[in-house]
């Protein structure tokens, strides 16, 4: 009789070998790297195409904002032109606002002559009396946007009779003044005056 070989468990052997599991395990791994390396590839190009998109839409934006900024350049020059006048602006006005301010109530003020060059301003004044011309002298000085106050030209002028309220007429109309002091004040502004 003849002896039979089981060839079943050795067709169990060879379905289990080292070989074919690690076959099985190598392939399994490699379904698993291109399913993750598609995973990413597919990931990639959406994201690479979004980068294109927003990158399209930046510079149609940046184009949008240099267009409008060499629009607004000139506005932005005049503007800084524009406060530079601002500042050096020059306003007069305030010379006789500082007059008016120091002035005495019974001071009466007859010519002023203003000097631009100089920043000065000559003032012909009448009042009262040499108290008076004192007081206004020493009022005025105190003004910080002067420079320099001077008095000069005091004297006495005489008008109409005693009892009388106010001058007489003369021949052409010109109320002659009142008995009292005549004076002279010759103001010098500082510049600030100018801008304040």
């Amino acid at each position: 009789m003849a002896i039979e070989i089981n060839s079943r468990s050795q067709n169990y052997k060879t379905i289990f070998s080292l070989t074919n599991i690690l076959a099985v395990v190598c392939l399994v791994l490699a379904v698993i790297l291109l399913g993750i390396y598609l995973f990413f590839a597919f990931n990639t190009s959406r994201m690479n195409k979004l980068i294109t998109e927003k990158e399209m839409a930046s510079s149609a934006l940046t184009q949008n904002i240099m267009k409008k900024e060499m629009e607004i350049n000139p506005l932005k020059e005049k503007i800084e032109n524009f406060g530079g006048l601002i500042e050096q602006h020059k306003i007069p006005i305030n010379i006789f606002t500082v007059i008016e301010n120091n002035c005495f109530p019974n001071v009466q003020f007859t010519d002023l002559t203003f000097d631009s060059a100089e920043m000065a301003v000559t003032l012909l004044a009448h009042t009262d009396d040499l108290a008076t011309v004192e007081q206004q002298f020493a009022s005025i000085k105190e003004e910080p946007l002067l420079a320099e106050v001077t008095l000069s030209g005091v004297s006495f002028s005489g008008g109409g009779d005693e009892g009388e309220e106010g001058g007489e007429e003369d021949s052409e109309g010109i109320e002659e003044r009142e008995e009292g002091v005549e004076f002279t004040l010759k103001l010098i502004f500082k510049p600030e005056v100018l801008n304040k």
